[in-house]
């Protein structure tokens, strides 16, 4: 609703300086009227700013401007040079509102319910109302939303965007569950053991949201407006009191120091910068790299410092068979024995297995069927006894085999007693990580991981990153955000829960639209849509090219702004002269910032 307010205000503006320009008729009325319409906004901004002692802004600088312009009588040029400034803050504000759009496009406002078991009924109800000692159910696919205990039940749970661990966790009777986790397979019966404002998701999400009320940037031209502005109007006031007590006639030289003031104005750089970094958002986009601001383009150009979450975003965060390893058989019959065993199994490693046998199976004989949490499953096929599972559960079966040390998970394999061999099954390296680590091998990377130390040192080894932790818990990553920001730009890329409150901290924070969770999108200035990893690498050089280009800009309109400044100093240009050149410049700018498009990222 502000944004087209603001157009209705730059239209309405426009068509009445149209009307006088057409009918030359320079009504003082009217022109009063069109700035009084196109200053409304600035005016408040200005107010609210004089009462925080942060009134040297641009906003502040364009208002004293334009009412010195009406003051020497110059009431078409201070419409004019207020219109132009207008029309750059509605570009700026546009390529925000975009960014925005398509990212609530990702992130819905779903109302989240838990189902709560009470007096052998269920009532849907919202998580705020769960007491301590509830008892509410959490059905296959759904997030556990309040800590508690499990009192019925079996299944497995991910727990990934918590813990950063690529794995799922088998969970029964008397087991703690955290928020935050998704249930896999079975029905839960879960008793709360704190309230939703107590529970671990709750105080991740309530860090999200205090966080982000604080603003992670500024405005380049609100930066530039704290030098430039008190710069300006000190040399106006010289510009007035230091010929007028030497020659006197304060008249001639209060007007000289009025018409200073407005051709100070930066109007160039107002839609310049603005329309620049729209550009790049929009370039952005179109390489499926949606930014929430466009200063963060200015940021991301200035970051040396790239800290790295390894599951989902370094590495897949699914499990895959890796290796088979026979045991005087051959690798098939390995993968075909385990296969039939894991069959009737819901664990994502049993899914993984027989995903990676892909052949038919319903159709076998399977019979004494029997799952032993943590440990394995057994199962007669075909009247085979196999037994699939890990060093315990095969030792307890009295099978014996080797010892494997390898980061992953083993799976065992034995068909009537019989050792067949191993199966190791991990999370995989994506495809692209190792092109965008080459690619920023002259920055800092750092890998964090709640994982495993052994299994993010294998990782980081991989790929050549020397600085790596692992066992982390989501208030870890924050310290190390914090510690590194303490002499670099940070970004910090990660997908999960458990990232969120890291994404925050860091001066950008990338998350991934497809596979990341809501909470991380909602944490992060930059999402990659389509979960490409190698996107960063289009993502650093279209803010590298965006940033030089409006720096170009700046260049530019400086000079030509000092230029026409001196000549107004000494007489020799009108403010006429000064609107028709910031008219120019702005247009070359305008073609200069439209380079952005060209090239491949």
């Amino acid at each position: 609703m502000k944004d087209k307010n603001k157009l209705l205000r730059i239209l309405i503006c426009i068509i009445l300086l149209v009307f006088i320009f057409l009918f030359k008729n320079f009504n003082r009325e009217i022109l009063f009227l069109s700035y009084i319409i196109i200053i409304f906004d600035i005016f408040y901004k200005c107010y609210e700013k004089i009462l925080k002692n942060k009134f040297l802004d641009e906003n502040c600088l364009m208002l004293i401007a334009t009412i010195g312009a009406f003051v020497i009588k110059e009431y078409f040029e201070g419409v004019m040079v207020m219109l132009l400034f207008q029309i750059g803050e509605y570009i700026n504000d546009a390529s925000i509102s975009y960014s925005k759009d398509k990212i609530n496009s990702l992130v819905k406002n779903k109302k989240i319910y838990v189902t709560l078991k009470k007096e052998n009924k269920e009532y849907k109800v919202r998580p705020e109302l769960i007491k301590k000692g509830d008892i509410f159910y959490v059905k296959p696919g759904e997030k556990v939303y309040i800590d508690g205990i499990i009192i019925d039940g079996n299944s497995t749970v991910n727990t990934s965007f918590i813990t950063g661990e690529a794995k799922d966790t088998k969970v029964s009777v008397n087991d703690e569950i955290i928020s935050g986790s998704i249930n896999n397979d079975g029905i839960l019966v879960i008793k709360a053991t704190k309230t939703y404002k107590e529970s671990t998701l709750y105080k991740i999400t309530n860090y999200i949201d205090l966080k982000n009320k604080e603003a992670k940037t500024e405005k380049f031209i609100t930066k530039f407006s704290k030098v430039y502005t008190p710069i300006v109007v000190v040399l106006a006031l010289i510009i007035f009191i230091v010929p007028t007590i030497l020659f006197g006639n304060y008249h001639e030289w209060l007007y000289r120091a009025l018409i200073f003031l407005v051709i100070s104005c930066p109007c160039a750089l107002v839609i310049s910068i603005p329309l620049g970094f729209y550009t790049g958002l929009g370039v952005a986009s179109k390489n499926n790299i949606l930014i929430k601001n466009s200063n963060i383009l200015e940021v991301i150009s200035k970051v040396n410092t790239f800290i790295f979450d390894k599951t989902g975003t370094i590495t897949d965060g699914k499990f895959k068979v890796r290796k088979i390893v026979p045991n005087a058989k051959n690798k098939d019959e390995v993968l075909m024995y385990s296969a039939f065993a894991e069959y009737n199994s819901n664990h994502p490693i049993a899914k993984a297995i027989v995903k990676a046998y892909n052949k038919e199976i319903g159709k076998l004989d399977i019979k004494d069927y029997k799952e032993t949490s943590g440990r394995g499953v057994y199962a007669v096929v075909n009247n085979k006894k196999i037994f699939a599972g890990n060093n315990k559960f095969m030792e307890e079966n009295n099978i014996k085999v080797i010892n494997v040390k390898q980061n992953g998970t083993i799976v065992h394999v034995a068909v009537d007693n019989d050792y067949y061999g191993y199966i190791l099954i991990s999370d995989q390296i994506k495809e692209d990580a190792k092109r965008v680590i080459d690619y920023l091998d002259n920055n800092k990377i750092i890998l964090l991981s709640g994982d495993n130390s052994d299994i993010v040192k294998k990782v980081a080894n991989e790929l050549k990153i020397e600085n790596y932790y692992g066992d982390l818990l989501p208030l870890d990553k924050i310290q190390y955000v914090k510690e590194f920001k303490k002499n670099d730009s940070v970004m910090f890329i990660g997908d999960g829960i458990n990232d969120a409150p890291a994404l925050l901290e860091a001066n950008v924070g990338v998350s991934f639209g497809g596979i990341g969770s809501d909470i991380a999108i909602e944490a992060s200035d930059v999402i990659l849509t389509n979960n490409n990893i190698y996107n960063l690498i289009k993502l650093k050089n279209i803010s590298k090219k965006t940033v030089n280009i409006v720096w170009q800009n700046i260049i530019f309109a400086i000079t030509m702004k000092l230029l026409i400044l001196l000549l107004g100093l000494f007489g020799i240009s009108s403010l006429w002269f000064a609107i028709f050149a910031d008219v120019g410049v702005t247009i070359l700018v305008i073609l200069n910032s439209l380079r952005i498009y060209k090239g491949s990222y």
